[in-house]
């Protein structure tokens, strides 16, 4: 009786463009980051680093998710940084106004009319970009860190998860953490990939999971993903050992 009933179910589903999809209780799914990342970041207090927190979007994911995480946040621009600085109040979450990069440093920041495009790299004016004629209100000099000199500093063990969303720059902040990524001590990643030219000098999602291979990295799945027709734009893509 139950097969009919799923079939008429299913049936009527896709005649308003809608699905029916089984969602495996404790397996990744590659539908949502709320149901898979608990299944990938297991530890009772996992250390998260949030590279490119803007405004707080995965700082609150992630307290969510992980009531009991450690949660350190980089932010350099500056407006940013005073909200996260006023909205985030707990020893939980450790904030710090610095980019991170392959480096220790200074280099030139690009800030935007919409603060989710800021990058250490200018928007680029090709005709697939959509944001080609964004305008900047901005650009500055700030101060780089490596992930692995962070790591030094503050005495972490062990990153549970690195977050990267850096508008183009994410590969950078991969090389940044060169020597936690070959000794086992990042557990995932959960970092934006990009497959059309969104900034000058970018690296492509290609070249950021192939390095993440040669790590030792698994893909889990892609997510929030967003379409250009029928290709893939960008996405947010989770990795685990």
């Amino acid at each position: 009786m139950l097969a009919p009933i799923k079939r008429l179910v299913r049936s009527q589903l896709k005649n308003h463009g809608r699905h029916l999809i089984y969602v495996p209780r404790n397996e990744p799914a590659g539908l949502e980051l709320d149901h898979d990342l608990p299944l990938i970041v297991t530890a009772g207090r996992p250390v998260i680093f949030d590279v490119g927190a803007n405004v707080g979007q995965s700082i609150d994911l992630f307290s969510r998710l992980f009531p009991r995480s450690s949660i350190y946040a980089f932010e350099p621009a500056a407006d940013c940084f005073a909200l996260l600085n006023e909205k985030y109040t707990n020893e939980r979450v450790r904030l710090f106004q610095v980019a991170l990069s392959s480096s220790d440093g200074t280099r030139e920041f690009f800030c935007y009319r919409r603060s989710v495009l800021n990058s250490l790299l200018p928007l680029d004016t090709h005709p697939a970009n959509p944001f080609a004629n964004m305008e900047m209100i901005n650009r500055t000099v700030v101060t780089t860190r490596a992930v692995d000199s962070i790591i030094r500093d503050v005495g972490v063990s062990q990153i549970d998860l690195l977050k990267i969303d850096t508008q183009g720059w994410d590969y950078e902040v991969l090389l940044g953490a060169q020597r936690a990524l070959a000794d086992g001590r990042v557990a995932a990643v959960m970092v934006e990939l990009n497959f059309i030219p969104m900034y000058r000098g970018q690296r492509f999602g290609e070249t950021i999971s192939s390095y993440l291979r040669e790590q030792e990295f698994h893909l889990i799945d892609f997510y929030e993903k967003v379409r250009q027709g029928r290709h893939l734009a960008w996405c947010t893509a989770l990795f685990s050992r």
